[in-house]
């Protein structure tokens, strides 16, 4: 929790409690310490054409957005924003690549069994569980099959996958355990065989179909109980740790993937991506957002007054 319950510090000598480098992401801190001046000055509202446009998507074809922005300039925290501005009908999913998997050696599948996952947690904090009738044992089975069928080295933790058993009677329960299970190995997956991955990058179509299967059951659920939709919101793929070739692979080599999931779908993205010689091969559903820099400078290389006094 803030040291100071009301808001920013008013003295200097309360200046180091609020001093944190992590944005804005819990939703009681944001209505305390987001300013609005900071993104007023930017120009025109990121934020409010996204939410605009989600609005519009709302019980008809899923959003899909690239965000972009250099680093530090806020958008994790304007994602809480967004977030907080289209909750009245949409509940957001919030993960992270750089820190929820390994940044190293993550395939797309990896991301898309991410994605179940946290769908799943989500799902289950909410007591928004797809039940009998909605949620069938064989796509349960199917699932944890699909990445059970091969055995998946990891550095010094095992496997993946490897060894689960798949009865009569799997559910939900089953399933949140299967996922709790692959998120701990998938974080310190680090080395696996190149026929295994080779053989699951083959089989993607039928990874996608159950991501939707999954997807759209969970949907139905939210929507029957809460009038809500999912978004997912994949962060800090602009992050240092993920390399140029990890990002090509997954958005130009694999874009289509996340252009054929049936769920509103945002990525942050480093910049230098959407303006790369590859930039035009990134999937053509997802529209390009971005966060600008607060200015300091003006055009003529002077002081910005009206930025600095954001800041």
């Amino acid at each position: 929790m803030v040291p100071i319950p009301d808001g920013p510090a008013t003295a200097l000598d309360q200046l180091y409690l609020t001093l944190r480098l992590h944005p804005l992401e819990d939703p009681e801190e944001f209505r305390k310490f987001y300013r609005s001046q900071v993104n007023k000055v930017r120009g025109p509202d990121t934020v409010a054409r996204m939410s605009l446009k989600l609005q519009q998507a709302y019980k008809a074809v899923p959003f899909r957005a690239f965000l972009m922005g250099h680093g530090g300039v806020g958008k994790s925290t304007e994602i809480t924003r967004l977030l907080e501005d289209v909750r009245e009908q949409h509940v957001g999913v919030r993960l992270s690549i750089a820190t929820e998997l390994n940044p190293a050696s993550f395939k797309v599948f990896d991301v898309l069994l991410l994605m179940l996952a946290r769908l799943a947690e989500e799902a289950d904090r909410l007591k928004a569980i797809p039940l009998e009738g909605v949620l069938s044992e064989h796509l349960v089975r199917d699932i944890i099959q699909w990445f059970g069928s091969e055995q998946v080295k990891t550095s010094g933790t095992g496997t993946v996958g490897g060894g689960v058993e798949v009865g009569a009677g799997m559910k939900w329960t089953a399933l949140l355990g299967f996922f709790a299970h692959a998120k701990g190995e998938l974080k310190y997956a680090a080395e696996r065989k190149t026929e295994t991955v080779q053989y699951r990058l083959q089989r993607l179509p039928d990874l996608v179909d159950l991501c939707n299967r999954l997807i759209d059951v969970c949907s139905k659920t939210l929507l029957a109980k809460t009038e809500k939709e999912w978004i997912l919101v994949v962060e800090d793929l602009d992050k240092a740790v993920i390399s140029p070739q990890q990002l090509r692979e997954l958005f130009v080599q694999y874009g289509t993937v996340f252009q054929n999931l049936r769920v509103n779908l945002i990525f942050t993205i480093p910049v230098w991506l959407a303006y790369s010689p590859e930039a035009n091969q990134l999937p053509l559903e997802f529209e390009r957002y971005m966060i600008h820099d607060t200015p300091v400078y003006d055009r003529a290389h002077g002081p910005h007054k009206n930025g600095r006094a954001a800041v």
